[in-house]
């Protein structure tokens, strides 16, 4: 979605929305695949006029949109993320914490207006993280937000200290922790299984190193023009940026 689908105001075209409802209504499954949760995802599935699955969380629940109904997820057991929080708390580093439905901050009185206006673009309102006893559903993805520069150290710090969690980088400002086995790839792979669908019949467009599983589980692979090089040389072909509706000539030259 984001840097694919949304431009960078974070909203879709009218002639992407338009060829994702023909596509639908023509047969086709279109699933949306993102690091967003459910509820922000379904904002959009709103907005586009589908009501099928979603893959959220970069692949740690797959949902149906139809009845709300988690079809398959990843989660993480609490100890997992003491070391996490604690580094982050030490660097001062801004963390959330998600379930399925619900995302926790530090403190929520305490939060930056600069990240609170992240959330906001994101139609989430967090909340303050309680003790880990006392939540009713599962840990489900854990993620930092800084600069870039700060996420590049990051990101070599945390893969040292676990490596029984997927750590990715979700985009530019954002690394998430995952279950190990939680990526869009295999939410992917899972689904088409489920579904009867070949390798071959499946068509994924991204835009972001979370996306090269999801690319190379698909027969046809897409990187947006927006993309870093080294998702490019992994693509089956490039379209044009997320500014430019590079999903709706995809869609147009490979679909119809």
């Amino acid at each position: 979605m984001d840097g694919t689908l949304l431009n960078d105001q974070h909203k879709i075209s009218e002639k992407s929305i338009n060829i994702i409802k023909e596509l639908s209504s023509s047969g086709s499954e279109v699933v949306l695949c993102t690091g967003r949760g459910p509820t922000s995802t379904k904002f959009y599935t709103d907005i586009i006029g589908i009501n099928g699955v979603g893959i959220t969380f970069n692949g740690a629940i797959t949902i149906d949109f139809g009845n709300n109904q988690i079809i398959n997820q990843y989660a993480i057991n609490a100890p997992q993320l003491e070391s996490f929080m604690s580094y982050c708390r030490k660097h001062q580093i801004h963390f959330d914490i998600n379930t399925p439905f619900d995302l926790y901050v530090d403190k929520v009185e305490q939060m930056s207006k600069e990240i609170g206006d992240i959330y906001a673009s994101f139609y989430i309102h967090p909340r303050t993280l309680p003790q880990f006893d006392r939540l009713a559903d599962p840990l489900i993805k854990f993620t930092c937000i800084g600069t870039s520069e700060q996420l590049n150290q990051l990101q070599i710090d945390l893969s040292l200290l676990s490596q029984e969690l997927n750590i990715t980088r979700s985009a530019d400002t954002f690394i998430d922790v995952l279950n190990i086995q939680a990526d869009k790839g295999n939410a992917l792979k899972n689904l088409a299984e489920q579904r009867g669908v070949q390798k071959e019949e499946i068509l994924a467009i991204g835009n972001y190193y979370n996306d090269i599983t999801m690319l190379q589980s698909a027969g046809l692979g897409i990187a947006m023009d927006n993309s870093p090089e080294e998702l490019k040389l992994l693509a089956d072909d490039i379209t044009l940026s997320n500014n430019e509706d590079g999903v709706y000539h995809a869609l147009q030259k490979y679909c119809f």
